[in-house]
């Protein structure tokens, strides 16, 4: 009977330690970007050596980047291919690269996928600009 079990443990303990595939995360919103309380777009996996938490927080700082220092219109804001990727720009701002694994994971294309994604923020980001005085602040 030990015989039995040792082979047995040993298997199991071979399969878990196995990488698993990638995949996205179990909470939708880790990666997700919220523009005037809206879902503009959703990051699910991880690129260029960054997690999806890194990624997302890129992304922020680029939206942020890009209101300070480009006029941020509809007109303003394209997409253009970059090899077999898509990049999103404000101006000169790079904003988001569309990767293949994204238009995988929306059953699209990489062209399919940054269009959409310029199209929200196209319709967000001009009509989201952050207030520089919020509330309680002083001018």
């Amino acid at each position: 009977m030990r015989r039995v079990a040792v082979p047995v443990v040993c298997v199991l303990v071979v399969a878990f330690a196995l990488p698993a595939p990638a995949q996205a995360p179990a909470d939708v919103n880790v990666g997700a970007i919220y523009l005037c309380n809206e879902l503009t777009l959703r990051i699910r996996f991880p690129a260029g050596g960054q997690s999806i938490e890194q990624r997302r927080e890129a992304v922020r700082l680029r939206i942020v980047r890009a209101y300070a220092t480009e006029q941020v219109t509809a007109a303003n804001i394209v997409a253009r291919p970059v090899g077999a990727d898509w990049a999103i720009y404000v101006g000169r701002q790079l904003i988001i690269t569309v990767d293949q694994n994204h238009a995988r994971a929306n059953n699209t294309t990489t062209a399919a996928l940054a269009q959409l994604w310029l199209a929200r923020l196209r319709d967000l980001m001009p009509r989201c600009r952050p207030d520089p005085n919020p509330p309680g602040s002083r001018p």
